[in-house]
């Protein structure tokens, strides 16, 4: 494993590098060459004017009516975002006010979803928001995995890693505040949900992801292997950038796998390339 000291102790591994936790080591097809830059005199933090609270609340219910089925925003009393949340769920059909209510409370304690969104047909599958490339070549992401050895965070980010255009890397800790870290964990709770991507605040004027952006992965509802792979893949793709598709050949499909795949296809990735080919 090649590492990079950070001083007081800490270090990072290229990509492919697995921090342990009882995790499978790298596959063979992991590109060596992208290696993260972690030096913060190498990183401009390029983050565009913050929206009003007007403009987030128009994008956060235009973002909920493109796939009100799985995606709830929520807000405070007085009408501020607390965040939005992508979601990967076991059933199927227009998402339950009760469920919408469950999930804001629980990731933002006083916050309420908006229920009163349209309901509009995807019509790409692109969220609508990614991260900057803080003056990179790509733009770096570091999912910092926090679950036991059910959920298989190192391959799902592994796979990742294969996109041209974003960089992804596996870690047990955020290696630097100044970098795109991304927490991984998993809970426990009955509400037909596999997984979740959550994202505090929204994104600014340019559609950059504000930080803070997690994961939680559900231990009741998967109970299979494969299952645990496809909605790991699934709500990493999500924090890349990526939407739901409706093909059973992708892991963006919301949904059982079995028959829906466990792995991006080569749509995935030339989505990401898109999305991520730019100045920033």
């Amino acid at each position: 494993m090649l590492a990079v000291t950070l001083g007081a102790g800490l270090t990072t591994g290229v990509a492919g590098a697995a921090p342990g936790q009882g995790k499978p080591s790298a596959p063979a097809n992991v590109n060596p060459a992208k290696r993260p830059v972690l030096d913060p005199a190498k990183i401009k933090r390029e983050q565009a004017p913050p929206l009003s609270k007007a403009e987030m609340r128009a994008q956060a219910y235009d973002w909920v009516a493109e796939d009100g089925d799985s995606r709830v925003a929520c807000f405070t009393a007085d009408g501020k975002l607390s965040g939005v949340a992508e979601l990967d769920r076991a059933d199927s059909g227009p998402l339950a006010a009760a469920k919408s209510t469950q999930l804001c409370a629980r990731a933002w304690p006083k916050s309420k979803p908006a229920l009163d969104v349209p309901q509009v047909r995807p019509q790409d599958h692109y969220l609508g928001h990614h991260w900057a490339h803080n003056g990179l070549a790509h733009s770096q992401i570091y999912f910092v995995d926090h679950t036991g050895a059910k959920w298989p965070v190192t391959t799902a980010t592994y796979k990742w890693n294969e996109a041209q255009g974003v960089d992804s890397y596996y870690e047990s800790s955020c290696p630097g505040s100044w970098l795109h870290c991304v927490n991984v964990s998993e809970y426990n709770a009955n509400d037909g949900i596999y997984g979740v991507t959550y994202f505090p605040n929204g994104w600014d004027s340019a559609g950059h992801n504000y930080e803070g952006v997690y994961v939680q992965l559900n231990n009741f509802t998967v109970t299979t292997s494969t299952q645990a792979r496809k909605s790991t893949q699934h709500e990493l793709g999500h924090v890349l950038g990526l939407a739901h598709r409706f093909d059973n050949s992708s892991c963006m499909t919301q949904g059982e796998a079995p028959p829906i795949s466990s792995l991006p296809d080569a749509h995935d990735f030339d989505e990401l390339y898109q999305i991520y080919n730019h100045g920033n």
